[in-house]
């Protein structure tokens, strides 16, 4: 509620920033315009509003490209993966979720531990988005690959955004298992003990 009562005047001042500001300046805006639109995700995604969520997230995308920044596109684009996913939508959200983290791998020699993370989350959104498809191989090929990067970076790495690590792998273990209605699976990943 008091995020809520926070956000429109959030958005007009990160837009009012944009306008004001030219250059590399001008882009930085754009990039905290994108983290703001990505917050403001979270909060209508638990709207009675489903048209907000498309807004909010294509909005968080297209300021991520405006600023030039691979990491603030794939974050927006992890929040229109699922809705994409959940409107059934599900080779749009493949093709987003494999276009973001494509973007991402040619930095990933360098880059902070939160690209790598983007990269497992964006990965788990695929593994989501196939088992949604009841394509058991392939959901498991990229859940595999994202626990594979969760792994490294160790058991008290999360990702402030997607939440993505270890301990959310097994529970998208399950998901999977359940999706896949492979209640064996679901059991086994139930036990699963990540580290």
């Amino acid at each position: 509620t008091q995020l809520g009562s926070l956000l429109p005047d959030l958005i007009r001042d990160a837009q009012r920033a944009v306008r004001a500001r030219g250059g590399a300046q001008r882009r930085e805006a754009r990039r905290i315009l994108a983290g703001v639109y990505q917050l403001t995700d979270f909060y209508v995604a638990f709207q009675p509003a489903p048209e907000l969520v498309w807004l909010v997230a294509d909005r968080a995308v297209t300021e991520g490209q405006e600023a030039d920044d691979p990491y603030a596109v794939a974050a927006g684009a992890w929040a229109l993966v699922q809705a994409l996913r959940e409107s059934g939508r599900w080779e749009e959200a493949i093709a987003v979720a494999h276009d973001a983290a494509s973007q991402l791998e040619p930095y990933l020699e360098t880059a902070s531990d939160d690209w790598r993370g983007m990269v497992g989350a964006l990965r788990a959104e695929d593994a989501l988005t196939y088992a949604r498809r009841g394509q058991h191989g392939e959901a498991w090929r990229c859940w595999e690959s994202a626990f594979d990067i969760a792994r490294k970076l160790g058991p008290e790495y999360r990702h402030v955004q997607t939440s993505f690590g270890l301990p959310v792998m097994k529970a998208n273990a399950v998901t999977l298992g359940v999706e896949l209605r492979g209640s064996g699976e679901a059991a086994r990943a139930a036990s699963f003990d990540p580290a």
